[in-house]
């Protein structure tokens, strides 16, 4: 018996790609996929499912994908660590101008407005505009500017589209691929230390002592400077910028 079902496929950045080895054991055992909704890596290879490529043929094609000329930027990208012309061009040579609405399984993907902080769901219209939003990695990637609205990664306020999922099949159960930790935990302060548990001050204690001729004169000509001579050449007013007083 087939069972149906919709799938929300989260972010991840590389780890992404298991999303590949998950459509397949889903369809090896028997799940027939109704819908995909996806965001931020999800989104992407999401895309390729509900464009009717199967998992091998999406494993293939990720095979023969260059990372060395993936990320490139292009000249009129915004500010980012790298770009995305060449993922782009791989998605125009392989969608071109079909829309999300033309897909033979229902599609979505979230995207982020950075100036009003709102989730944007992205539907319809051009498909690879769609995923060059949802993966727009704020900071690493150029946001995707469509309707006049400036677009970033939807996984920054959802990780898993899983209400997305639920809305374009609402009679079917959700299955949800988390590929990252809860957002609590995104941020793990590290405990304090003592400078004393430092791994280079343990080091220096455990060293030998230097007893040489031109360790000694070392240190008598620094135990003859000034503490002024030893201050930073930068004036008090900049360096109030610097140090924060606790």
């Amino acid at each position: 018996m087939v069972k149906e079902i919709s799938v929300a496929l989260g972010g991840g950045g590389v780890k992404g790609h298991a999303h590949i080895g998950v459509l397949k054991v889903l369809v090896r055992e028997g799940f027939a996929i109704q819908a995909v909704a996806g965001t931020s890596a999800g989104g992407l290879w999401g895309s390729f499912f509900a464009a009717g490529y199967s998992s091998d043929e999406i494993e293939r094609g990720m095979r023969q994908i260059s990372l060395q000329t993936l990320y490139r930027r292009k000249p009129d990208d915004s500010q980012s660590m790298m770009g995305l012309a060449g993922l782009e061009q791989v998605l125009d040579r392989e969608f071109g101008d079909l829309n999300i609405e033309d897909l033979p399984i229902p599609f979505a993907v979230t995207a982020v407005d950075i100036d009003t902080a709102q989730q944007v769901v992205l539907s319809r219209g051009r498909l690879v505009d769609a995923i060059l939003a949802t993966i727009a990695v704020p900071g690493v990637f150029p946001p995707k500017i469509m309707d006049h609205r400036v677009l970033i990664d939807g996984g920054v306020l959802d990780p898993v589209p899983v209400n997305l999922a639920r809305s374009l099949a609402p009679d079917l159960p959700v299955v949800a691929v988390v590929l990252s930790p809860p957002i609590d935990q995104w941020v793990q302060p590290s405990p304090p230390r003592s400078r004393s548990s430092s791994p280079a001050v343990r080091r220096r204690r455990s060293s030998p002592a230097t007893t040489s001729p031109a360790h000694r004169t070392r240190r008598t000509f620094l135990s003859r400077r000034s503490r002024s001579s030893c201050r930073p050449r930068w004036s008090t007013a900049s360096s109030e910028h610097l140090v924060h007083e606790p």
